[in-house]
């Protein structure tokens, strides 16, 4: 006969806002999944520009998680206590009763944009993307000078001769964005690059509607709206 495979009691899933997502590790070893679940918290450190929101008809928040779940055995609770993200005990069940809730901890994800002039789904852009495509390139070249602006959920860098546009979730990442971009700027020391803050709520609103609809081409309630529709 031959070996017996061991049973994995121990499984990884990915969840947002509560619902599982995806079954991505599975082990009968505790100290693999909690080396594995390490390892997953630290690949956190690598994301520049996490997703904050999904848009499911309304914009919320993603909260998405790692979470280890193991097999229940004999009388072993249905709840458990795992840290929350204040490091405060908390108890925990998971929807089926042959299941517990081991630990957990954030997933971040790195957002991606839509840029004007890119496939809106196909051609997604990265903050690390945007950051050296749209304002580090020729960052040096005082010909080449430009300014960072917000409006409503729109990201736009203004050069000597194109706008170029980010279209965020909402105006919180457009923020997001900006206050990261000035932030990278800063620590480079770039001298050529100025930062106008929200311009929809200043003196400049119907100047910057009437530049983005000339190089949009679209409507003003179009260019008006302050996040994405689903």
């Amino acid at each position: 006969m031959g070996k017996k495979r061991k049973k994995k009691i121990y499984h990884i899933i990915t969840t947002s806002r509560g619902k599982q997502l995806r079954d991505i590790y599975q082990t009968s070893s505790e100290y693999d999944v909690n080396t594995k679940f390490g390892e997953l918290l630290e690949s956190n450190k690598e994301v520049i520009f996490p997703v904050k929101y999904i848009n499911i008809g309304k914009m919320v928040p993603a909260e998405y998680e790692y979470v280890i779940i193991k097999e229940r055995v004999g009388n072993e609770p249905t709840e458990t206590k795992v840290k929350d993200e204040n490091g405060e005990f908390v108890y925990m069940s998971t929807s089926h009763d042959n299941w517990l809730v081991y630990d957990k901890g954030p997933m971040l994800m790195e957002e991606t944009f839509w840029v004007y002039g890119y496939h809106p789904r196909l051609q997604r852009k990265t903050f690390e993307w945007i950051f050296k495509e749209l304002v580090e390139k020729s960052v040096d070249d005082k010909r080449e000078f430009r300014s960072v602006l917000v409006f409503q959920n729109k990201l736009i860098i203004d050069k000597t001769d194109r706008l170029d546009i980010v279209m965020c979730k909402n105006k919180e990442d457009a923020v997001r964005m900006y206050n990261l971009i000035e932030s990278w700027c800063a620590d480079r020391k770039y001298k050529y690059v100025m930062f106008g803050g929200d311009v929809f709520h200043s003196k400049l609103r119907k100047v910057w509607y009437n530049r983005l609809e000339e190089w949009t081409s679209w409507p003003w309630r179009k260019l008006s709206r302050n996040s994405l529709r689903p």
